[in-house]
């Protein structure tokens, strides 16, 4: 049950915004169970005449227990009045960046969407032969199709000395995307000041194959030891941000300022009950969260078009 407030809500700007104070009964068994709590939403700290005069009052009223809420904590001298009278205290505050996870409540970030297509490609020192006896290789065409493997790519077969190998167009996609994300790592940068923007920008590379790429074409064989590319890159950039905090009625720490124990209550937009829970002490992990590690690298890299 629940007994009328002691005390009405009032408020001092001079002191303080905000005091309440309320007494709770419970029956547990043949015994009524009096709860004194005070909540302090004040400018500063709790000081150890209030905790003398919280002693007072229990006394008066014949409470058993006393509790302190308050959003700025208590002086050293008031935590061990409390420590010894058994008074509760907690300080109730917004979690810190730590506490909602890596990289804080609002994760605020550019992404940028990199395609790549073939302007020109060159490969220095080819060479091709055949294996028809008394025959030379004439007129060999290469022909190259790049793109997705669903938009009419081509397959161009290679081998190795162990057998078949990868397709050529599957080594070029692979090569010139390494080459891409090489130069994104060396030159990271955000396009006019992290506008949402489509821009597009020219980066030459070499490929050089070891050992050579060797393509069959029936009898004949061609040896490509390398790939001078001239890549077109387009770069698709927006910014992204996402308020966690927004999916939440509130949510709060509630720290043990006695005790030095650490609860978290919260309650989410589409919920009827608030949850708390304890906190407890976890061993950070070795390697960084995935969240963390993905918004470090902020760039998703497409097929070749």
């Amino acid at each position: 049950m629940k007994l009328p407030n002691i005390s009405s809500i009032h408020s001092d700007n001079s002191k303080h915004l905000t005091n309440h104070k309320f007494l709770y009964a419970t029956l547990v068994g043949l015994y009524t169970e009096k709860i004194l709590v005070e909540c302090k939403f004040w400018n500063t700290k709790i000081k150890r005449a209030n905790i003398d005069a919280m002693v007072a009052q229990m006394q008066d009223l014949n409470a058993s227990k006393a509790v302190f809420f308050t959003v700025k904590g208590c002086q050293s001298g008031a935590q061990t009045m409390a420590r010894h009278a058994g008074i509760e205290v907690f300080l109730v505050r917004e979690p810190k960046d730590e506490e909602w996870g890596g990289p804080g409540p609002v994760v605020d970030f550019y992404l940028q969407v990199i395609s790549r297509s073939f302007k020109e490609i060159q490969f220095p020192g080819i060479s091709a032969f055949t294996t028809e006896q008394n025959g030379t290789p004439q007129g060999l065409n290469l022909n190259l199709l790049m793109g997705s493997k669903t938009s009419g790519r081509t397959s161009t077969p290679t081998v190795k000395p162990d057998g078949p190998g990868k397709t050529f167009e599957e080594m070029l996609d692979e090569g010139t995307l390494n080459a891409v994300k090489e130069f994104f790592s060396n030159n990271s940068f955000t396009i006019n000041q992290g506008e949402e923007c489509t821009r597009y920008i020219h980066i030459p590379t070499t490929l050089n194959f070891s050992p050579p790429v060797h393509i069959t074409l029936g009898p004949s064989h061609i040896i490509v030891p390398a790939a001078q590319v001239s890549l077109g890159v387009r770069i698709d950039q927006s910014r992204i941000v996402v308020d966690r905090r927004k999916n939440f009625l509130y949510a709060l720490v509630v720290e043990d300022v006695v005790r030095k124990g650490k609860f978290y209550a919260s309650r989410r937009n589409d919920a009827s009950n608030s949850l708390i829970s304890q906190a407890t002490e976890q061993t950070p992990e070795p390697n960084e969260p995935e969240l963390q590690k993905w918004l470090n690298s902020t760039r998703l890299y497409g097929h070749m078009v």
